[in-house]
């Protein structure tokens, strides 16, 4: 059964992973919404379109989904970018495993505003894998919208744990330095905010300019080496090899 939602992709140039993310979500959900960080270099947009013709490609390339996510959530509030106000947001190297498609088919949707899925990398255990809010209504959400940055739910949201799996498929070995494009966006401004109040920006920016002053950085790291070396009497790396080898003890200890 297909449910009133709205499926949501930032993508660029993944023609090696688009078709199985699409084919997991067709029979899930009711529109599909793709964001194409400026013209792909490969096939993707040709396979795009055999699923939906709601395509919007930006005209300047931003290197950061966060962001791009951020503006269309900003502009749904006038153009109605999508038909529904549940939101499924997905990357075109996961996929929703078939428990997880039913279980969503079987929800009832509304009862709740914020529902987090666990995704685990293919061949992880499942035990390690992570919680991210990816299905919401978009009104109850806020997003920073800077690199790696995740959902959070409004203050008085609803919230569901889904219990089946999402699948992220990372044999992709393009090398992606997110350490220079955090410091691009921070020096170009890539981020963006929805759903955040005065204070929450104002904390945020504040992190973002001690993030990008190396020598406020450096000064702090030597401030907490000399904090723990002064108060343990001796060297910080030692006192990490205890911290691990105790922590090695406990695993083994339970079953």
């Amino acid at each position: 059964m297909v449910k009133n939602i709205s499926a949501f992709l930032v993508i660029k140039n993944e023609e090696n992973n688009i078709v199985r993310c699409l084919e997991s979500i067709k029979e899930v959900v009711g529109e599909i919404i793709v964001v194409p960080d400026m013209k792909c270099k490969d096939k993707t947009i040709e396979i795009i379109k055999k699923y939906t013709k709601k395509i919007f490609i930006e005209n300047k390339e931003r290197d950061n989904p966060e962001y791009l996510k951020v503006k269309y959530f900003n502009k749904h509030k006038n153009e109605k970018i999508f038909k529904y106000e549940y939101i499924l947001s997905i990357d075109a190297d996961e996929e929703l495993s078939d428990e997880l498609k039913q279980e969503i088919k079987n929800l009832e949707l509304t009862k709740y505003d914020c529902y987090y899925i666990k995704r685990i990398n293919i061949g992880q255990k499942i035990r390690e894998g992570k919680y991210y809010l990816r299905l919401f209504n978009i009104n109850k959400i806020k997003l920073f919208g800077f690199y790696h940055s995740d959902f959070e739910p409004s203050i008085n949201a609803k919230i569901y744990y889904l219990k089946r799996l999402l699948y992220h498929h990372t044999y992709n070995k393009n090398f992606v330095d997110w350490a220079f494009l955090e410091a691009k966006g921070i020096r170009k401004k890539y981020f963006n905010f929805y759903n955040y109040s005065l204070s929450e920006k104002l904390k945020k920016r504040i992190y973002l300019y001690f993030k990008a002053n190396l020598i406020l950085r450096k000064l702090y790291r030597i401030y907490l080496y000399k904090k723990y070396t002064s108060k343990y009497g001796y060297n910080v790396s030692k006192k990490r090899l205890e911290y691990y080898d105790k922590l090695t003890q406990y695993l083994k200890s339970i079953k």
